[in-house]
């Protein structure tokens, strides 16, 4: 009888452990989904065409505090991550020596980040799904990317305000 009951105890325990392994396991995967997966441009220009979604383009340069801290302390939070499901998420790194094919041409990172409108980093860049480069009111003038960093609040806000189509006839100012 006490054999049965210890044995019991053990399966219990054992299940037990191996549910919390996968929680955390799951916990792990999921945490750096978005962030781990970010999209080549090239690759996810056809993606956004063939899922028919908007694309929003992160450009940043290696080793930059601002970028460094966007990362650390936007793009790594479960809510972000989340929110960018709603979007093909693009990586693009300006200082890389990779190039990219954009409208047909040939652009080297650098000068696809200048063709982009950027002039610091990091800066958000949002598309349609064509690839062409959106628009929208930014106070009160007419802008197609945002530069700096956004903290986790802004962020959520900017990309609420795209998705939900907001851009198209209010200014983002309204929400940060």
């Amino acid at each position: 009888m006490v054999q049965n009951e210890y044995s019991e105890f053990n399966n219990f325990i054992m299940q037990t452990i191996k549910a919390n392994i996968l929680v955390i396991l799951l916990i792990l995967v999921f945490s750096g989904y978005v962030h781990s997966q970010g999209y080549e441009f090239d690759q996810g220009l056809t993606t956004a065409k063939s899922q028919n979604k908007m694309i929003l383009i992160y450009i940043y340069t290696e080793g930059d505090r601002w970028c460094d801290k966007m990362v650390s302390e936007v793009y790594s939070k479960p809510e972000v991550q989340k929110a960018l499901n709603d979007f093909i998420f693009i990586k693009l790194n300006a200082g890389s020596a990779n190039n990219y094919t954009y409208n047909n041409e040939k652009l080297s990172a650098t000068n696809l980040s200048k063709k982009l409108g950027v002039m610091s980093y990091p800066t958000h860049v949002f598309m349609n799904p064509d690839g062409s480069q959106i628009s929208f009111n930014y106070n009160g003038m007419s802008v197609n990317n945002i530069p700096g960093f956004l903290d986790e609040e802004d962020f959520s806000a900017m990309l609420n305000y795209m998705k939900t189509g907001k851009y198209k006839s209010e200014d983002l100012s309204k929400y940060f």
